[in-house]
Order: structure tokens, then C-alpha cells, then sequence
């Protein structure tokens, strides 16, 4: 196997016990079978060992962890140095050029990524084999590893499969939810998205070429500080960095707000017309929506809707709005739109089927 370990973090999880040099990977708080103790990192570097002892196993972290990875594992792991934090799709592709170019892996060869710190036995590492055997032989670009859950958690985010068969297709993924809507998924039958995953190095590798212009892996080491951060998968945020740099090209920009209306997304609003755009929405899901022309604000409200999924009710809000914009209609008629077809995909299960 073909093992990249994630191993991040800036020590605030098991402040003061942790802090950015010694991350919680590196406490030794688990016992071993000769009395002694081990780390996160240890534990899961040897079981990896114990399953696969010719794995080549890379760990990307920062320059902060070096001392603390050789001190517990050794002079020998291999490492894919991040010269300074860019997110985790730079960090992939800076140890996807590092496994081709230093580990001589080629391009049709699986690649596993997975966190450093997981707690898990003998059966994690025997998915992680049908994992890799799945990027092999399949025709998908990435091929995940969901985990059943055992409870609705607001923590994790959710893989919703096409089907319930052992292997399926991704019908939909769905960042961290609330309860109720994590309930509601589960119903389908989605899994914890745990952040492992597999593909065939040569697929990662010209993404990454697509999106960063590198010759190798030292070229890419020696421009890293250049890169813009780029995560593998994010939420949106109206912070998010991406917001400002599509900003030129947006003519209709739609923000959800977990608030309501107030100076904040307002100002917020305004912003984003005085630098170009035609109209800006900001979305309160049951406490309706904002738009923004230039001129004036306009509040859209909601229709009543017997909520039993919230799969898809932002998507549908702006195919409803821009809808009507299309048409050529006022701000007010495109609200209500957005709102009423929004409602009539909360009240159905599976509004993908209809």
C-alpha cells in the first residue's frame, strides 16, 4: 500500500497537554501490550505495519512536527514536508510529487489518504486494502471509505451513497449538519465521511498540475509559500477567500446566513453590489432572505412546508430565483419563487426522484 498520513493540527484540542510542536498525535496516552505507552502517530504507524510490512507510508505535516515524527518513528519514515501551511489540497499534492518523484511511485498506482490520528483495530486496515484494490480496478477518479453511523452527529460530515450496496456510487455529500437533519440522513442511509480516501496517483497528480503550475517535486517545495490555500473539500463560509477571488465574475451572488437580517449582512450585501456584482442574497433559511440591487433592500419570506429533508433547499431557492431573473421579473417575484419551490423540496424525501 501507498499510505499518505494527514498529520496536521496546532495543539488546541488537548491544550496545555498539546500545543503546535507536540499536536495530540504525539502524547503518548495508550498502553502497549509490554506495559508501556504509545502515541496516536505510533500506534497507528505500527498497526499499518503489522497489516501491510512492505506499505510505503508518507507523512505530510509541517516543519514544526519533523523532530517529534523521527524522535517516535525513526530516522527512516518517509515525510512530505509542508514548508507552511496552504490546506490540505497542496499538502496532498506536495506528497502525491513526493511519492512519484523520491518514492518512485508511478501514475496507475493507488494512493490512500487518511488521518494520522485515528483510534481503530485490525478491521480499519482491512478496509483500507479493499479501499486501494477499489482504486485500482475502478473507473472513479476517488473512491472514499464511509463509516456507519452510530449516532446523529453534528461532528462529521456525511456521504450519501447511491445505494446500500458494499460499493456504490456518491450520490450527494452533505457537510456537518444539526441533529435532526444528520437523522434525516442517516435515514438514507449516508455514512460518516471520515476523511480516507483513495485514487491512482497520476489522477491527483494532474489536478494538481491543473491547478498549480510546478515542474516536480522540488519545484513545487520551493514555490509553496506562493500558493493560494486550496482545501480538498470545504463548506462554504462568507469568509471563505474564494468569495473575494470570484468576485470580478459573479453577477449573482447567494450567501446563507445562519442569522437573520441584521447590520452585519446587510453591510455584507452592499459590499458585494458596490464592487460589481448586480444582486447579492443573503438566505435565513425559515427566517426567509435579502436581496441587494444597488438601490435597496428587498425581504423575501417563506411558504409553509412540512419540513421532513433540507437535501438541496438552497440549490433550489437559486434555480427558483434565477429563474425568474431569466424571465425578466422583479427582485420580489424571484424571492417568492426561490422561497416556494425551496419549500416544495424541504416536504419531499427524496427530491432528486421527482
Amino acid at each position: 500500500m501507498n499510505i499518505i498520513l494527514l498529520s496536521g493540527g496546532s495543539g488546541q484540542r488537548l491544550w496545555p497537554l498539546s500545543n503546535e510542536i507536540r499536536s495530540k498525535q504525539f502524547i503518548k496516552i495508550f498502553h502497549t501490550e509490554d506495559g508501556g505507552l504509545e502515541s496516536m502517530v505510533q500506534r497507528v504507524y505500527r498497526q499499518i505495519r503489522e497489516a501491510d510490512p512492505e506499505a510505503k507510508i508518507t507523512i505530510a505535516t509541517s516543519k514544526a512536527q519533523i523532530s517529534s515524527i523521527h524522535n517516535q518513528l525513526g530516522e527512516n519514515v518517509g515525510i512530505s514536508m509542508e514548508p507552511c501551511r496552504r490546506d490540505t489540497f497542496p499538502a496532498i499534492a506536495l506528497a502525491v510529487a513526493y511519492l512519484q518523484d523520491v518514492q518512485g511511485v508511478t501514475g496507475e498506482e493507488p494512493v490512500i489518504v487518511c488521518p494520522v490520528d485515528p483510534y481503530v483495530e485490525k478491521d480499519y486496515f482491512e478496509a483500507l486494502h479493499r479501499l486501494e484494490e477499489c482504486a485500482a480496478q475502478s473507473a472513479a477518479h476517488l473512491v472514499l471509505m464511509g463509516m456507519e453511523p452510530t449516532y446523529p452527529s453534528e461532528k462529521y460530515g456525511y456521504i450519501i451513497p447511491a445505494d446500500k450496496e458494499a460499493v456504490s456510487q456518491v450520490k450527494t455529500f452533505k457537510e456537518k449538519p444539526d441533529v435532526k437533519t444528520a437523522e434525516q440522513y442517516i435515514s438514507q442511509g449516508a455514512l460518516w465521511n471520515g476523511g480516507v480516501f483513495a485514487y491512482r496517483l497520476g489522477y491527483v497528480l494532474e489536478k494538481a498540475h491543473e491547478l498549480i503550475d510546478f515542474e516536480d517535486y522540488d519545484d513545487l517545495y520551493g514555490k509553496y509559500e506562493t500558493l493560494e490555500k486550496i482545501s480538498f473539500d470545504y463548506a462554504d463560509r462568507l469568509d471563505h477567500e474564494l468569495v473575494e477571488k470570484t468576485l470580478p465574475y459573479v453577477d449573482y451572488g447567494f450567501y446563507s446566513y445562519h442569522k437573520e437580517r441584521d447590520p452585519f449582512i446587510e453591510g455584507y450585501l452592499k459590499d458585494k453590489v458596490d464592487r460589481g456584482m448586480k444582486i447579492a442574497v443573503a438566505t435565513f433559511g425559515d427566517k426567509g432572505s435579502l436581496a441587494y440591487d444597488g438601490k435597496q433592500f428587498y425581504e423575501g419570506g417563506i411558504y409553509p412546508a412540512k419540513l421532513v429533508n433540507t437535501v438541496g433547499a438552497g440549490d433550489s431557492f437559486i434555480a427558483g430565483f434565477l429563474y425568474e431573473i431569466l424571465k425578466g421579473s422583479d427582485i420580489e417575484k424571484c424571492l417568492d419563487t426561490g422561497a416556494r419551490v425551496a419549500a416544495k423540496v424541504v416536504s419531499t424525501f427524496n427530491p432528486w426522484e421527482d
